[in-house]
């Protein structure tokens, strides 16, 4: 049977490999291979929100234009949109405190990894943390 490992993927909407790993997660196949079976990933990503105005300082180079160069600029996150098949794995927490956002995480993980308390609760605390 083997030991399950797990692999925690950060940030994953900032990258340029959102296809890659969309199809770790959701098709648990890497480049058309599958994955052994005793893997498993769990994934965080950024959200997609506009920055206040008052935020949009700092080493910008200020020309008119340069809000329409750059469409990432008015973001509070350099994030890309997460790919159609990933929306029915998004987890969205708002702005839980930490308590409650750490037990939502960890009964969220119960499906995925009904056996492994420890390893739920050290994961949970990894995010929130």
């Amino acid at each position: 049977a083997g030991s399950l490992v797990v692999g925690f993927l950060d940030e994953i909407n900032t990258c340029d490999h959102l296809g890659l790993i969309s199809e770790v997660l959701t098709k648990k196949m890497l480049k058309g291979r599958p994955l052994h079976p005793n893997t498993r990933f769990i994934a965080a990503c950024n959200p997609y929100e506009l920055r206040s105005a008052a935020e949009r300082v700092g080493l910008v180079k200020a020309t008119k234009y340069a809000s329409d160069v750059d469409e990432m600029s008015k973001l509070t996150y350099r994030v890309h949109p997460l790919p159609d098949n990933l929306f029915d794995y998004v987890w969205d927490y708002g702005s839980l405190d930490e308590e409650t956002e750490e037990k939502y995480i960890v009964a969220s993980l119960a499906g995925c990894l009904p056996d492994h308390d420890e390893l739920r609760q050290a994961l949970a605390r990894c995010v929130c943390r």
